[in-house]
């Protein structure tokens, strides 16, 4: 069960996702010489899933020199895992599979750093019991810093 403003959010990202594969959002210009510090132009949202569900996160970077992403999940470092599947086709992914459980919710950040700066977000990750349905009245807390 998902609400329609997950829907609206997730076809949004998917949009986007087919602008940069086509070309339309280039993560560097080829052409630029001069150091531009990590800007986080997709930032990751909050997910909210069923328990035993997967949970996505991304996030699109721009930035000269390419800057380096790392994700954190309540401040520790992501390394990629069975559980943590991260990977790259012009948007950062972050896949967390067999965890989530009705008592599991975690804060994940995600940073981008290069010579010229860095950046950072926080989306939170929220579960829900197989049983409890989803309302568009409930909100979903997000950081962008």
């Amino acid at each position: 069960v998902h609400c329609y403003c997950y829907q609206q959010r997730l076809q949004r990202i998917e949009e986007l996702e087919r602008m940069a594969h086509e070309g339309a959002l280039p993560a560097v210009a080829l052409d630029q010489k001069e150091k531009q510090k990590p800007e986080l132009v997709l930032v990751p949202e909050p997910a909210r899933v069923l328990e035993g569900e997967t949970a996505r996160f991304r996030c699109r970077v721009t930035g000269y020199p390419m800057p380096k992403v790392n994700w954190y999940l309540n401040g520790q470092l992501i390394r990629k895992s069975k559980r943590f599947r991260l990977r790259y086709d012009g948007i950062y992914y972050l896949d967390i599979v067999d965890y989530v459980t009705s008592d599991d919710s975690a804060s994940i950040m995600v940073k981008a750093v290069n010579i010229a700066g860095e950046t950072s977000s926080h989306a939170f990750l929220f579960t829900l019991e197989t049983s409890t349905g989803c309302t568009q009245t409930e909100r979903l807390t997000f950081f962008l810093y």
